[in-house]
């Protein structure tokens, strides 16, 4: 399974403030790859080039090293302390993976590259929140 889906069922699945299955029946507000302009409150989880595949002794790639983002965003009414909140319920729930299978990969570590951070209000004056992380994980 791609890494965002991962990721974003891994949140689906530990964080259900999002999930409004009336949006997407499967993961709710949390998208994969481009964050629609509705609903308002959304996570959307993206996958950024990071280091090369590494390879074993015998040739072969075993792992793999990409980026996560993950960006959230709630209505104006909201404001920024909401959109903080959010952010870091997402950032505590992803730092702690080490060792761990999520969705049937095995991930070595879901690394922070910093904490979350402010973003510009977007065209319809809502707040966001970015973060990234340094990803290692086994290759299927």
């Amino acid at each position: 399974m791609p890494m965002v889906q991962d990721i974003a069922k891994y949140i689906v699945a530990n964080i259900g403030t999002w999930i409004d299955p009336t949006v997407t029946p499967a993961t709710g507000n949390i998208f994969m790859e481009q964050q629609p302009t509705v609903p308002d409150q959304s996570i959307c989880v993206y996958q950024l080039p990071g280091n090369r595949p590494k390879r074993t002794l015998g040739g072969r790639y075993a792992w793999e090293e990409p980026r996560l983002r993950v960006v959230n965003r709630v209505s104006e009414a909201q404001g920024y302390g909401v959109a903080a909140s959010d952010a870091k319920a997402i950032w505590d729930l992803l730092r702690v993976v080490v060792n761990q299978m999520v969705n049937g990969t095995f991930y070595m570590i879901l690394d922070p590259a910093g904490s979350p951070a402010p973003q510009q209000l977007d065209p319809n004056n809502r707040p966001s929140y970015a973060q990234e992380f340094a990803v290692m994980k086994y290759l299927n």
